[in-house]
C-alpha cells in the first residue's frame, strides 16, 4: 500500500536548513571570487557557524526521526565539502590535493573514473557518428531565417503538451504542473537551461535541426526532445519535487552552492535525458527521422558525457602541473601532464603536446566533473533499488522509483540512503 511520507522536520532542524539556504547564496558569491582574502574570511566564519549548529543537533539525536537525521547528515556533507573546497581554492597552506576535492565533491572514486574514462576515449563512437551525420552536413541550413523560425515556433504548443502529458504520466514533473516555455533568439548564447526561479524553459533553437531537401524544408527536433527532456523533466522536475522538502534540499536560490549536490542534480537529468533518447527511437517515424539521422542522435548520446570530460580533466592535471612541484638539484622533478599520460597509456592526441592552458577555470573544472558522476551515481542507485526491492518491483513502480529519485537535491554522500529510505517508507521494506 503506498502511503504518504511526512517530510516535517523539528523546528530547530528547519531553521538551520533555512540558514543554509541563505549561506548557499553567500557560499555561491564566494566560489567566484577565491583568490579574494577577505571573502575567504567571512566564508570560514559562517561554516563555523552553521557547522557548530549542524554538530549540535547531530549529538541531540535521540530525539530525532530518520527523516532529521538525513537532512543533518546532508547538511554537515554539504558544509565539510564547501570547507574544504575553500581551504584548497583559498589556504595557501592547504592539506588536501585536487583528487581529495574531487571525490569530496562528486563521491568517492570520481577521479580515477574520470581519469579511466578519458583513457578509454570513444574514438570509434566518433568516427560512425561523423559518418552517420554526413547528410545533415549537407543539407543543414540555417534556421533563424523567417520561414525556418516561423516551422520551428508552429511546432511549439504540440511539442510542449507532448513533453508535459508524457512527464506526468512517467512522473518525471507532477500532475498540476505547467511551465513558461521560452524558444531562444538565434544570437547571444542559445545554451538551453531551465530557470528554477521563474519556472521558465529556454529551449536552444539550433536543436532545431533546418534541413533543406530538394525544393522543401524539414526541421528535424530530435535534440530538442533531449534537452527537454534533460532541462524540464530533469532540473524542473527535480525542483518542483523537492519543494515538499526543507528549503536546504531546493534547487534554487544558488543552492546547487551544495557543490556535493552537483552529480544529483545533474544525474537525474542525465537519467531524464536518456527516457527522452528511449521516446526519440518510439517515435522515429512521425518526426522524420532516417536511420542514419537517429544512429547519429544515439551515438551522440552515448558518448557526449565523455567527450565533454576532456576538457575539464586536463585542466585539472595542469592544475596538479602547478601545485604539485619538486626541485632536486636545480631540476624539476614535480607532476608533468605529458610524462604523466603517456605512462598512463593515454591515446597519443591527449599528451602530444601539453604546453597549452586551458581557458576553463579550475573550480569550473571540478564542478564540471558532475555530469559524469551524475551519471554514475543515479545509475548506481537504480541498481540499489533492484537489489533492495527486486525485479517485480521495479518493473511496476518505475513512476514511483523515478519521483524518488528526484525528492530533493541531496548531497551524493547522502542520496542513495534517502532514496531506499523513502521507498520503504511508501511502501514497506524492501522484498525480492
Amino acid at each position: 500500500m503506498v502511503k504518504e511520507v511526512n517530510f516535517k522536520v523539528s523546528k530547530e532542524i528547519e531553521e538551520l536548513s533555512n540558514e543554509i539556504f541563505e549561506f548557499n547564496k553567500m557560499f555561491g558569491d564566494y566560489s567566484r571570487l577565491t583568490y579574494n582574502p577577505y571573502a575567504y574570511e567571512l566564508i570560514l566564519k559562517e561554516i563555523t557557524n552553521v557547522k557548530e549548529k549542524a554538530i549540535t543537533l547531530e549529538k541531540d539525536s535521540s530525539s530525532k526521526n530518520e527523516f532529521d537525521k538525513l537532512v543533518i547528515k546532508h547538511i554537515l556533507s554539504c558544509i565539510n565539502t564547501q570547507e574544504m573546497f575553500a581551504d584548497y581554492f583559498s589556504n595557501p597552506k592547504t592539506k588536501y590535493t585536487i583528487k581529495e576535492l574531487i571525490d569530496k565533491i562528486n563521491g568517492e572514486g570520481t577521479y580515477d573514473y574520470v581519469e579511466n574514462t578519458v583513457k578509454e576515449y570513444p574514438f570509434k563512437e566518433q568516427w560512425d557518428r561523423a559518418h552517420s551525420t554526413k547528410h545533415i552536413r549537407l543539407n543543414v541550413v540555417r534556421n533563424d531565417t523567417p520561414e525556418a523560425r516561423g516551422m520551428i515556433e508552429s511546432m511549439i504548443p504540440n511539442f510542449k503538451q507532448e513533453m508535459l502529458t508524457l512527464g506526468k504520466q512517467l512522473g518525471f514533473i507532477p500532475e498540476n504542473y505547467d511551465f513558461e516555455f521560452i524558444l531562444l533568439p538565434p544570437f547571444g548564447n542559445p545554451r538551453s537551461n531551465f530557470r528554477i526561479e521563474v519556472n521558465r524553459l529556454e529551449l536552444n533553437p539550433l536543436s532545431f535541426i533546418c534541413l533543406k531537401e530538394g525544393d522543401s524544408y524539414r526541421i528535424q527536433p530530435a535534440h530538442a526532445y533531449l534537452e527537454t527532456a534533460h532541462e524540464l523533466l530533469g532540473h524542473g522536475g527535480h525542483n518542483q519535487f523537492s519543494l515538499r522538502l526543507p528549503k536546504c534540499l531546493h534547487l534554487g536560490g544558488m543552492n546547487i552552492a551544495n557543490l556535493s549536490s552537483k552529480a544529483v542534480a545533474e544525474g537525474v537529468a542525465l537519467d531524464r535525458e536518456s527516457w527522452g533518447l528511449e521516446h526519440v527511437k518510439k517515435i522515429k517515424e512521425s518526426i522524420k527521422l532516417d536511420d542514419n539521422e537517429l544512429n547519429a542522435v544515439l551515438i551522440n548520446h552515448k558518448i557526449k558525457v565523455a567527450e565533454s570530460t576532456w576538457y575539464p580533466f586536463y585542466t585539472i592535471l595542469k592544475e596538479r602541473e602547478l601545485i604539485e612541484k619538486e626541485e632536486v638539484n636545480g631540476e624539476d622533478k614535480g607532476f608533468n601532464v605529458q610524462k604523466y599520460m603517456e605512462q598512463k597509456g593515454f591515446p597519443y592526441y591527449f599528451y602530444r603536446d601539453t604546453r597549452w592552458q586551458s581557458d576553463m577555470h579550475i573550480t569550473q573544472a571540478v564542478m564540471e566533473l558532475g555530469y559524469i558522476a551524475g551519471v554514475r551515481l543515479v545509475n548506481k542507485v537504480r541498481e540499489k533499488i533492484k537489489k533492495e526491492f527486486g525485479n517485480e518491483f521495479v518493473n511496476k513502480e518505475q513512476v514511483l522509483i523515478n519521483k524518488a529519485l528526484a525528492m530533493g537535491n541531496w548531497s551524493c554522500e547522502v542520496y542513495e540512503e534517502f532514496v531506499i529510505w523513502y521507498l520503504k517508507e511508501v511502501v514497506g521494506s524492501g522484498s525480492k
